[in-house]
C-alpha cells in the first residue's frame, strides 16, 4: 500500500526547489556582472576615452596584471595596455585631440609624454590622426614622430610598415632619422634597423577602409600606388586566406578602379620584380601590401509617408503629421527638411531624428516638399545622399458636416411593445397579457471624420431638456424600452457629431411617435421617389396597409409638410384611385388619430414627369440628303434622350404619310442601319420616338415624336475595268506594246483624276497622273514591278464617287534569250599536238537564235575563270575562227555564246550563258639547264 505524502512535506519540497532556482539565477547574474565589470581609478585623471565599433576590447592597468572588459566610452589611464580580439575594432580619443583606430588582434600601450599622446605598438594594425600637439609612436627601438594634421597607418610585429596618408612623419632610431612624406611607405625592423622606402606604397585605399555604397550595385574603388616596378599584381578575395581570389595585373600604370561588392573584401598588392616573382617569396622591402575594404550598404532613403501629393486636412488644430522613410543601415541619424519649394531652398523646418520617422505638428495650410538626408559617422562623412523630394499639402477644411438621420424617419411610428411569441393557452393560464419590450433603433449616415456621436431624445421640439443623452462611437444607437421607457406620444431626437479636434455639428431635430402596441400602418405603392408619367397619373392606384380600426385619411400634397394638400379624403379601403396631375413633385401619406395621437406615415415623394424629350435628328440632317452607295447601308442617327430605354423609328414617303416603307421597334441605341438599295430616289419622312420601360421606381413613359424630311440620293462609285485586280502583264509587251487603263462611271463628273503608282502608294512613286481623263488612258512603257492605280472624282452636285479600291497589277521582268546550242568545239574536246600540226586555228560555231540581234563569244580559263577572249558578233555570224592561238596555253578552257536583242537602237534582252569545256593538251616545256653560264662582258 502506497503511503500518501502529507501537505507539509510537499510544501518543504517546493520551498527547497524555489530556493535552488533563486540561487542559480543569482549566481548567473553575479557571473555576468563580474564578466562585464570595468575597473575605474578614482585618484587618477583619464588621458583618453575608448569606444567600440565591433565587439569589445580588454584593458590592463600599468600596476596590475588583471585584464578587464571595457564598455563603451570607458576611460583610459596613463600606461594602460589595450588589446582587441579577432573581428574587433575600437577607437581611442585622446584629450589632446589625437585619435587612434585599433583593428583586430592589436596590442598597444597608451601614455601622455610631455603633454603629447604616445602609443607603443606591440603588434597588429593601427591608424592615427593627430591633433594640434602631434604624437609619437614607439615600435621596437624606433620612434615615429608625427606632426599635427598627419594621418598614418602602421602595422607589424617584427617588421614594421608605416604609410603616410597625409602630412609628414620622421622615423628616429639610434642611428639615423628618416623623413617620410605623404603618399610614401617605409619598412624597418622593430629591433632598430634602418628604414627603407618600400618599392610599393599604396596611396589608397587605406589598409582598413570603409566605403558607403548608395547605389546597391558593385562600388568602384580607386586603387592608387607608387612603385618603381614595371608590373604590379592585385589580389581581391572575400576571405583572408585568399583561397578564392580574383587577380588583376597592371603594367606601366599606378592607378586603377576596381568594382567591389557589398561586404568585406581583402586585398593584397605586390610588385613583380626579378627579386620577387610571387607574393610568397617577398621580403620586407619587396613585401606584400595588404588591407581590407568594407563596402557598407547605405541605400538612399525612400520617402514612405506622407506619400507623394498626399493631402492632410484639418479644421482648427494644426495636424500632427508623421513622416516615415526607409532606413539606411549605416546612418547614425537623419535630417528631415521641409520647404515651401521643390528646390528645398531655405527649408522651413530642419529636424534631426535618430529614428526613421518624425512627427511635425507646426505646419499651416499650404503646399510643402520634404526630403531626408542621412548622417554617416563612418569616415566622418556627415550628411550625404539625400532622398528624393516628395510633396504634400496641408488643407484647412470647412465645418464638420452635420449627421444625416436615417431611422426613425420623420413622423415615423416606433413600437416599444409587441405581443409575445408564447401560445394563447399560456397567456390564458397566466390570466394577463404577455407583451414584451422591443428595442428601438436610431441610425444615421456614418461620417469618417467623426470621432463620436451624441444622441439626444426629448419631448420638446428644441430638445432643451433631453430625457436621454447617449454618446456612442458607431453610427447607431439601440434603446432598450425595458430600461429607459418611452411613453406614448410625440418625441424628438437629434445627433451631434464630434471630431478629434473638438469640432461638432448637429443634425436637424426629427419627430417620431412612440406607441406601446403592435400597430401596423405603412404605405406600399407608389414607393418613395417614384417617377410617374403625367399621362398615367390618373391610372395610378395608391395602396397602403393598416391594422388600425380607425378612419384612414389619404393625403396628397405639393409640399412635404402637407400645408398645401391637393387631396385629403377619408377612406375605408386600403387603396385610392389616382388624380390627374401636372408635372411636378408631390407627396402622399395616410393618417389616423387615436387618443389624441396623430399617426402619420412617413411622406413619400412622387415625381410626375412630362413626356420624354423629342429625339434630335442628326443623320440625315433635317431637310438634308441621305447619300448611299451601292451595296452599302445608311446609318440613321439621333441625339440620345435622357431617361430613354429604347426608340421607335419609321420611314414613309413624303407625299403619302400612310404609305409606311420601313419600321423598327425597340431600338436600344441611338443609331439604326438600313439598306435602302430598293428604295427609289425621292423625298421621304422619318420619325423617331423615345420610350421608357416600367420599373419598380418608374412608370412606363413615351416621348414627343421627332419628325424629319430627307431626300434619298444613290451614288455609284467609279468602276475600274482593266487591268484586272492582281493581273500579270509580261515585261516584253509592257515595253513594246503597252496597253491602257480602262474605267467607267454612270454619273456626270465635275472633276476626276487618275493616278498610277509604282512600288507603293506614295507621292514620290507616281508614274502617271491625269486630270479629267478619258475613260481609256494610254499607259507609258512599264518596267518590272508592282503598280497601283485608281480614279477619284466628284459629281456635278459635289458628291465623292471615287473608286472604292486601289487596284494593282504586276509587270514581270523581261526574260533572257535562251543560250545558243554550241556545235564546235564539242564538249570535252581535246586539241593535241597532232591537231595543231595540221591546223593553225580553232573554229567555234553554234546554232542560230531566231530573235537574236547579236552574239557575244567569251573564252575563259577553267582554273581561274579569267576571260581570255570576248567578241561581239552580228546575228549573221554563227561561227568564229580563232587564229590567234597565242592566247591559249596548256590546260582546260570554257567558252559560251550569249544571244542579245535590241529595241529602238538599245539593248533590250540579254541572254542565258551555257558553258562548254575544251582542253589544250601540249607537252610541258622545261627550262634548259646551263652548265657554264660564262661571264658578263666587261666584268
Amino acid at each position: 500500500m502506497k503511503k500518501k505524502r502529507s501537505i507539509r512535506s510537499k510544501l518543504t519540497e517546493a520551498v527547497f526547489i524555489f530556493s535552488c532556482i533563486v540561487g542559480a539565477v543569482f549566481s548567473i547574474w553575479m557571473f555576468r556582472k563580474e564578466l562585464n565589470h570595468a575597473l575605474y581609478k578614482l585618484n587618477e585623471t583619464p588621458i583618453a576615452t575608448i569606444t567600440f565599433k565591433y565587439k569589445t576590447a580588454q584593458r590592463k592597468f600599468l600596476d596590475r596584471m588583471l585584464w578587464d572588459r571595457l564598455r563603451q566610452n570607458s576611460p583610459v589611464y596613463e600606461g594602460d595596455t589595450i588589446r582587441t580580439a579577432p573581428q574587433s575594432e575600437a577607437t581611442v580619443y585622446f584629450s589632446d585631440g589625437n585619435i587612434i583606430e585599433l583593428y583586430e588582434n592589436t596590442l598597444v600601450r597608451l601614455s601622455m609624454q610631455e603633454n603629447s599622446a604616445a602609443v607603443d605598438l606591440d603588434s597588429g594594425r593601427i591608424n592615427v590622426r593627430t591633433g594640434e600637439g602631434g604624437m609619437k609612436i614607439r615600435a621596437g627601438d624606433s620612434v615615429i614622430h608625427l606632426e599635427s594634421g598627419t594621418e598614418i597607418s602602421a602595422e607589424g610585429t617584427d617588421k614594421i610598415r608605416i604609410h603616410v596618408q597625409s602630412g609628414s612623419a620622421f622615423i628616429e632610431n639610434s642611428s639615423e632619422k628618416y623623413v617620410l612624406e605623404a603618399g610614401n611607405s617605409a619598412v624597418f625592423d622593430a629591433d632598430g634597423g634602418s628604414p627603407e622606402e618600400a618599392v610599393l606604397s599604396v596611396v589608397s585605399p587605406a589598409p582598413e577602409s570603409k566605403f558607403l555604397n548608395y547605389s546597391g550595385e558593385d562600388l568602384p574603388v580607386v586603387f592608387e600606388w607608387k612603385t618603381d616596378a614595371a608590373d604590379v599584381v592585385l589580389d581581391i578575395s572575400r576571405n583572408r586566406n585568399f583561397r578564392v581570389k580574383k587577380t588583376y595585373s597592371f603594367s606601366g600604370v599606378q592607378k586603377s578602379v576596381v568594382k567591389l561588392p557589398t561586404g568585406i573584401c581583402y586585398w593584397r598588392m605586390y610588385p613583380c620584380t626579378p627579386e620577387t616573382d610571387s607574393a610568397r617569396n617577398a621580403d620586407s622591402r619587396f613585401g606584400i601590401v595588404s588591407g581590407r575594404v568594407n563596402v557598407l550598404d547605405a541605400p538612399v532613403p525612400v520617402p514612405v509617408a506622407p506619400v507623394n501629393s498626399y493631402t492632410v486636412r484639418y479644421r482648427s488644430r494644426k495636424p500632427a503629421i508623421r513622416f516615415i522613410w526607409t532606413e539606411s543601415g549605416c546612418a547614425a541619424s537623419y535630417e528631415l527638411e521641409i520647404a515651401d519649394n521643390p528646390q528645398m531652398n531655405n527649408p522651413l523646418i530642419k529636424q534631426t531624428s535618430p529614428l526613421a520617422s518624425s512627427i511635425i505638428s507646426s505646419l499651416e495650410e499650404g503646399l510643402y516638399w520634404w526630403r531626408v538626408t542621412p548622417y554617416y559617422a563612418v569616415n566622418n562623412i556627415g550628411f550625404a545622399s539625400p532622398s528624393s523630394v516628395s510633396s504634400f499639402s496641408v488643407v484647412k477644411r470647412g465645418q464638420l458636416p452635420a449627421p444625416e438621420l436615417l431611422m426613425p424617419v420623420q413622423d415615423g411610428l416606433i413600437h416599444t411593445k409587441v405581443p409575445a411569441v408564447s401560445s394563447a393557452k399560456t397567456a390564458e393560464s397566466a390570466g394577463k397579457s404577455s407583451d414584451i419590450f422591443c428595442n428601438v433603433h436610431f441610425s444615421w449616415k456614418d461620417n469618417p471624420e467623426a470621432a463620436s456621436y451624441t444622441v439626444k431624445i426629448g419631448k420638446d421640439p428644441l430638445i432643451k431638456q433631453p430625457e436621454i443623452v447617449k454618446t456612442v462611437s458607431e453610427n447607431y444607437y439601440i434603446l432598450d424600452p425595458s430600461v429607459t421607457f418611452l411613453e406614448n406620444g410625440q418625441w424628438y431626437w437629434q445627433v451631434t457629431a464630434s471630431d478629434f479636434e473638438g469640432n461638432s455639428a448637429s443634425s436637424p431635430v426629427r419627430q417620431f411617435v412612440s406607441i406601446d402596441a403592435n400597430v401596423e400602418q405603412r404605405t406600399l405603392f407608389p414607393p418613395d421617389g417614384y417617377r410617374l408619367a403625367d399621362s398615367r397619373s390618373q391610372d395610378t392606384r395608391y395602396i397602403w396597409k393598416t391594422n388600425m380600426p380607425l378612419a384612414t385619411v389619404f393625403q396628397l400634397a405639393s409640399d412635404p409638410s402637407f400645408d398645401n394638400c391637393i387631396v385629403s379624403q377619408t377612406v375605408s379601403a386600403t387603396s385610392m384611385n389616382g388624380r390627374s396631375l401636372v408635372p411636378g413633385d408631390y407627396y402622399w401619406r395616410i393618417s389616423a388619430e387615436t387618443d389624441g395621437i396623430v399617426l402619420n406615415t412617413p411622406a413619400k415623394k412622387l415625381i410626375v414627369e412630362p413626356p420624354l424629350d423629342r429625339p434630335q435628328g442628326l443623320s440625315p440632317f433635317p431637310g438634308g440628303c441621305a447619300v448611299i452607295r451601292s451595296s452599302s447601308v445608311y446609318e440613321f442617327k439621333w441625339k440620345a434622350v435622357t431617361g430613354a430605354d429604347y426608340y421607335h423609328m419609321q420611314i414613309y414617303a413624303a407625299d403619302n404619310s400612310k404609305k409606311l416603307v420601313y419600321e423598327k421597334k425597340f431600338i436600344e441605341g441611338e443609331t439604326s442601319c438600313i439598306n435602302m438599295d430598293s428604295f427609289p430616289e425621292k423625298n421621304y419622312c422619318w420619325s423617331v420616338q423615345a420610350f421608357r420601360e416600367e420599373t419598380s421606381f418608374a412608370s412606363r413613359a413615351a416621348g414627343y415624336l421627332g419628325l424629319y424630311k430627307f431626300t434619298l440620293r444613290k451614288l455609284r462609285s467609279i468602276e475600274l475595268l482593266a487591268p484586272l485586280k492582281d493581273e500579270i502583264i509580261d515585261g516584253i509587251s509592257a515595253i513594246k506594246t503597252p496597253g491602257g487603263l480602262l474605267w467607267n462611271t454612270r454619273d456626270s463628273l465635275a472633276e476626276a483624276q487618275l493616278v498610277l503608282y509604282k512600288g507603293s502608294v506614295a507621292d514620290e512613286n507616281i508614274v502617271l497622273k491625269a486630270d479629267n481623263p478619258l475613260n481609256t488612258v494610254q499607259l507609258p512603257r512599264l518596267y518590272e514591278g508592282r503598280y497601283f492605280w485608281t480614279v477619284t472624282g466628284h459629281t456635278t452636285d459635289g458628291f465623292d464617287i471615287s473608286a472604292h479600291e486601289m487596284r494593282n497589277f504586276t509587270v514581270t521582268a523581261v526574260p533572257k534569250l535562251p543560250a545558243p546550242v554550241p556545235v564546235s568545239p564539242a564538249p570535252e574536246e581535246v586539241f593535241n599536238p597532232a591537231y595543231f600540226k595540221s591546223n593553225r586555228q580553232i573554229m567555234f560555231s553554234w546554232e542560230p537564235e531566231e530573235i537574236a540581234d547579236e552574239y557575244v563569244l567569251r573564252i575563259y580559263r577553267a582554273d581561274t575563270g579569267d576571260a581570255v577572249l570576248e567578241r561581239l558578233l552580228p546575228r549573221s555570224m554563227t561561227q568564229f575562227s580563232l587564229k590567234n592561238l597565242s592566247i591559249l596555253s596548256r590546260g582546260s578552257f570554257l567558252w559560251s555564246v550569249e544571244a542579245r536583242s535590241h529595241f529602238e537602237g538599245a539593248l533590250f534582252q540579254e541572254g542565258e550563258k551555257k558553258l562548254s569545256e575544251f582542253k589544250i593538251d601540249l607537252p610541258e616545256i622545261k627550262m634548259p639547264f646551263i652548265h657554264n653560264p660564262g661571264t658578263l662582258y666587261g666584268k
